[in-house]
Formats: structure tokens, C-alpha cells, sequence
């Protein structure tokens, strides 16, 4: 089993989705977790989206402020 934990400083950026695919498919990670992420709401759940996990966790920035997302597929394990 492969967790990534990642202090992203940010996850707005257009480009931001891809790049992270890309780390997620080249070593196989079975649980990504993304500290700091700075976005919250609608618009994370849009990037968690295109993360291509299949369920995902998030606690809430603040303003510009924390914020931490726990990303896994359901057919890989169960978390709870």
C-alpha cells in the first residue's frame, strides 16, 4: 500500500489536477492525503473530481488558511 502526504500549499491552480494524476498513477498510490490545500467547497470538490478517486474526505480551509483532503478508491479498502 503506497500514502502520499503532501503539503500542496495550494490546490488552485489550473494545472494543479494533472500534475497530481500524474504522481498518483507513476508510483501507484492507494491513499493520497493533501495538506493545505487553501480552496474549500464547491470548487474542492471539483478538484477532488479530477484527482480520479473514487471517495474522498475534507476538513475545511480557513479563508487562505489549512485544509486537508484524504483521497482513496473504495475498491481498493474500506475507510472509516
Amino acid at each position: 500500500m503506497i500514502i502520499v502526504s503532501w503539503n500542496c500549499r495550494g490546490a488552485g491552480n489550473r494545472s494543479f489536477p494533472l500534475k497530481t494524476k500524474d504522481i498518483v498513477n507513476k508510483y501507484y498510490v492507494n491513499i493520497l492525503c493533501l495538506l493545505e490545500p487553501r480552496i474549500s467547497g464547491v470548487r474542492a470538490d471539483k478538484v477532488c473530481r479530477k484527482l480520479g478517486f473514487s471517495h474522498w474526505m475534507r476538513v475545511e480551509a480557513t479563508g487562505f488558511f489549512g485544509g486537508i483532503w484524504v483521497l482513496w478508491n473504495s475498491n481498493e479498502f474500506d475507510i472509516t
